[in-house]
């Protein structure tokens, strides 16, 4: 029995490429606790469900391997870890930050999505050359084991290749189970965003398929809403800044391949700051999309799109002074809502994502589509700064990877104050 642990000790050592605790050699042959030694850094990683199963991946330290761990929802107990058998491409030495990860129920597939790099450092300066296309990675979710690793030929990146989905949504499925993804291509300093798609039981992007041409900047967001539409958050190609005012939203008909901005009024709505950004919400029960507007001009301003109609009514405004940067809608325990909003920094900046030194407060509502109603965060918000807006959103719950240098939580909002749901540390 002794021999036959050591054995299979030895055999998980080499197919995982990490360190372990070793077999206890007791008497009743009971293992030792094991060791985990994956840790990630704040923002910089991707994530899928798999039910109750959570899978987190990132590149290492110095982004030359793919390290993975699994999670259990409930208890955020630790279930498993390794290393991805990628390498990085010849003529190149990193791998992208945290690329993009989902999971494809229909078949039982994980795909992840990165790239190559070159780093030359001279000067005080970073020079960075890309792969021309980004790889797509078909993973046995049972084994991790890399199944297939083809260079895609539609397009050059992925939307989120450094923080995957953890502010925005880049990927949707339909009821078919096609997935549909954003990404773009970069000429000069202007990048194009495109919609691309992967059918149901294929393992790359459908050749030619672009639900989005002539687009002038990113495609930023993406929502499925039913009947081959998606709820859009894109670029018009005059800025590409976080606070540039050049971004609004639109319906995408994914089998025609054509885009029509929303109107209010019979006007197009007015172009947003805010390019780290998931300010529009699917609400389910409702069959409507909630999103918010957050003009150069006026107050930000939240709009209710009617799916079966088209219909687009005007909901509650935002007080002065905060840039709202999130909605996210809930079932459960009872149907609301979770809005973040910024306040302007010291240096002018309004909008929050990606690190940026701003002070981030988020409030729980039950409704949003009182014209009435001015939502205020001043003493009634829960101010999330030592949190990270970039995290992960399930159910009723947020995930903070890590919430510190050696854990990982599971956070909820309740009563416009965060709550510690449960916490669980690296090893």
């Amino acid at each position: 029995m002794k021999k036959l642990s050591f054995l299979l000790s030895l055999m998980a050592l080499m197919m995982l490429s990490m360190t372990f605790t070793s077999c206890s050699n007791s008497d009743d042959d009971t293992p030792a606790p094991r060791t985990f030694t994956n840790t990630y850094k704040a923002r910089n990683y991707t994530h899928a469900w798999m039910g109750n199963t959570l899978v987190i991946m990132s590149t290492d330290g110095e982004h030359k391997k793919v390290i993975w761990t699994k999670l259990n929802g409930d208890d955020m107990r630790i279930l498993d870890e390794g290393t991805l058998d990628i390498q990085v491409a010849e003529g190149y030495n990193v791998l992208t930050t945290s690329g993009i990860l989902t999971y494809r129920k229909s078949d039982n597939k994980l795909f992840y999505f990165y790239y190559c790099k070159g780093e030359t450092t001279g000067g005080g300066k970073t020079e960075t050359t890309k792969e021309p296309n980004f790889h797509i990675v078909v993973i046995n979710p049972e084994t991790m084991a890399v199944e297939s690793n083809i260079t895609n030929s539609e397009a050059a990146e992925m939307q989120g290749s450094a923080y995957g989905e953890l502010l925005q949504n880049f990927i949707c499925y339909d009821e078919n189970d096609n997935m549909y993804m954003t990404a773009f291509t970069t000429s000069g300093k202007k990048s194009t965003g495109k919609l691309l798609r992967i059918k149901k039981g294929e393992f790359d992007f459908e050749t030619g398929y672009n639900a989005v041409p002539g687009i002038k900047g990113k495609l930023i967001t993406i929502q499925y809403i039913g009947n081959n539409k998606v709820f859009a958050y894109m670029g018009d190609g005059s800025g590409s800044s976080i606070d540039s005012y050049a971004y609004f939203y639109a319906i995408v008909d994914l089998n025609a391949k054509t885009w029509t901005r929303i109107q209010y009024n019979g006007a197009d709505l007015p172009v947003s700051a805010g390019s780290f950004s998931q300010r529009s919400a699917v609400n389910t029960v409702e069959n409507k999309v909630y999103f918010a507007i957050d003009p150069e001009t006026g107050d930000a301003q939240v709009y209710i799109y009617d799916i079966a109609t088209g219909n687009v009514t005007a909901g509650a405004k935002v007080a002065s002074g905060y840039y709202l940067d999130q909605i996210r809608f809930f079932t459960s325990p009872t149907p609301h809502y979770d809005l973040t909003a910024t306040v302007e920094n010291e240096k002018g900046q309004k909008h929050g994502g990606m690190g940026r030194d701003a002070m981030h407060y988020t409030q729980t509502l039950t409704s949003l589509s009182d014209t009435e109603k001015t939502i205020d965060f001043k003493g009634v918000g829960a101010e999330i700064s030592e949190y990270t807006m970039e995290c992960i959103y399930n159910g009723t719950f947020m995930y903070q990877i890590p919430i510190s240098s050696d854990r990982y939580s599971k956070l909820q909002f309740a009563n416009n104050k965060v709550n510690v749901i449960q916490e669980q540390k690296f090893n």
